[in-house]
């Protein structure tokens, strides 16, 4: 376990590569679990926490009790530019959106590409 100087956890790192990583508080903010391909990461509300999993180049990610989406890459134009497919569950219905991806100061944004919301059969 890593501490700062106030004697406050900061990170800890397992034998399997399991990792968490703590707040300036010292309350957990993530968990990364190389085994099961899952990252837990809590917000800095109460209660806002995301679930990551990645598996069959589909990305699960859960925001809460009925909420998330699921996320795969793929390339759709003559272009092969890379895209990304999200498909969200809301009101009884899967509705999925296609995302081009950009990159600002290494981060990666995903903005909506304009009329594009399509079923995911056609995808």
């Amino acid at each position: 376990m890593d501490v700062d100087g106030n004697n406050k956890p900061v990170a800890y790192h397992g034998k399997e590569g399991q990792e968490a990583k703590f707040g300036k508080e010292g309350g957990l903010r993530e968990v990364h679990d190389p085994k099961r391909n899952m990252t837990v990461e809590h917000g800095f509300r109460p209660g806002d926490r995301r679930i990551v999993t990645e598996r069959n180049n589909r990305t699960l990610v859960s925001t809460g009790p009925g909420r998330g989406y699921v996320q795969r890459l793929y390339t759709h134009d003559r272009f092969n530019r890379p895209y990304v497919q999200r498909t969200y569950w809301a009101h009884g219905h899967p509705y999925a959106y296609a995302y081009r991806d950009h990159f600002y100061g290494g981060q990666a944004l995903l903005p909506v590409c304009a009329g594009l919301l399509l079923p995911p059969s056609v995808l």
